[in-house]
């Protein structure tokens, strides 16, 4: 019996499935968190995530080559590509530049507007096409045509990587200012025209939950973190788990 039916899960960084030495093996440990030290995600994975939910949405960064996904079903389980995933190799897991994905509910169905990327702020130490890709943002005319799409469909729940610029001094990690990349600035955008009821990102590291006066609830999932909806999309607790 799955435990939730809709389960939103943050940042991976390379632990897809459960593994003891998995900082041994990731190809890109110098620029990952040490999740696999953290007690409080002891244990998970991607894998285990996911398959505990019916359906699922991670939020990006999930990294690694994508080779252990083969028992995860691409049509229950998908994924927002974020600024470390390789977008010349994404699995067919992975979601498009940005649209809506529908999850099938009691009442009918849960539409969850999407959208890719961020732009990585070390990308001065990284190497292009091993763990950095200079496509980890949308173009100019791809984030036109989004924002088209979301003013059309406001939607009830939204599902990103990065946040909405007017958060992000409230919840970066870093202690330097921080400029606002064209990913931030499109999705303020967004909320601009539309505040949504519900909108998860992760790419910040930390669990995080703000109430916005225009009533949308933000929810900033931590890395192996989770979030769980009900088959009646209902949300099952009120912060990541």
């Amino acid at each position: 019996m799955h435990l939730a039916h809709l389960r939103i899960i943050g940042d991976v960084h390379g632990r897809i499935v459960p593994r003891q030495r998995r900082a041994d093996l990731d190809k890109d440990r110098r620029f990952t968190p040490a999740i696999w030290r953290d007690r409080r995600v002891r244990g998970r994975s991607y894998q285990r995530l996911a398959l505990e939910s019916k359906y699922s949405i991670q939020v990006g960064d999930l990294a690694g080559d994508y080779s252990e996904l083969s028992d995860i079903d691409p049509g229950f389980h998908r994924v927002v590509a974020g600024n470390h995933d390789n977008l010349p190799k994404l699995s067919q897991h992975f979601l498009g530049d940005f649209g809506i994905f529908s999850v099938p509910c009691n009442a009918g169905k849960m539409d969850v507007f999407y959208v890719r990327g961020a732009a990585s702020i070390d990308r001065a130490m990284r190497v292009e096409g091993l763990n950095w890709w200079p496509d980890e943002e949308l173009s100019e005319a791809q984030r036109t045509s989004a924002l088209e799409a979301y003013i059309v469909a406001k939607p009830r729940m939204v599902v990103t990587h990065d946040c909405p610029s007017e958060l992000v001094s409230s919840v970066a990690t870093l202690d330097e200012e921080i400029q606002m990349s064209q990913t931030n600035i499109l999705l303020q955008k967004m909320f601009e025209a539309h505040a949504p009821q519900w909108w998860f990102f992760g790419h910040h590291h930390k669990n995080w939950v703000f109430q916005h006066p225009r009533g949308t609830r933000f929810v900033c999932l931590g890395s192996l973190a989770y979030f769980d909806f009900d088959e009646n999309g209902r949300s099952v607790s009120w912060k990541p788990e």
